[in-house]
């Protein structure tokens, strides 16, 4: 009677085991295919934020760059227009913008 206890046990975490794998590989495939990004809070870095964009853009394979800026000069946006003509997967926002692009993600 234990050895059917036992084998009934083994048996359903086996396949809760197998289910929440096959769970996690479909939610690690739908949420890596298209929703990478890299997130730079421009702030910190005012004169250097094209050397910083460069940086990022030639060290990672992410699908988009966010650069968050609040109340950027006119200076900083002429950088971010031709940086943006450059390379069409940078986005700028502000930082309300960008809590409204994570609350509405899928994953």
């Amino acid at each position: 009677m234990t050895e059917i206890i036992l084998w009934s046990l083994l048996a359903f975490f086996s396949a809760f085991g197998i289910v929440e794998f096959i769970r996690f590989l479909y939610a690690d495939w739908c949420c890596t295919e298209n929703n990478s990004h890299i997130v730079i809070f421009a702030d910190d870095y005012e004169n250097n934020i094209e050397i910083a964009v460069r940086n990022v853009l030639l060290s990672t394979d992410a699908k988009e760059l966010v650069v968050i800026i609040d109340n950027p000069s006119a200076d900083d946006l002429e950088i971010y227009e031709k940086l943006s003509k450059k390379y069409s997967y940078i986005k700028l926002m502000e930082t309300e913008e960008y809590i409204e692009f994570i609350k509405n993600r899928e994953c």
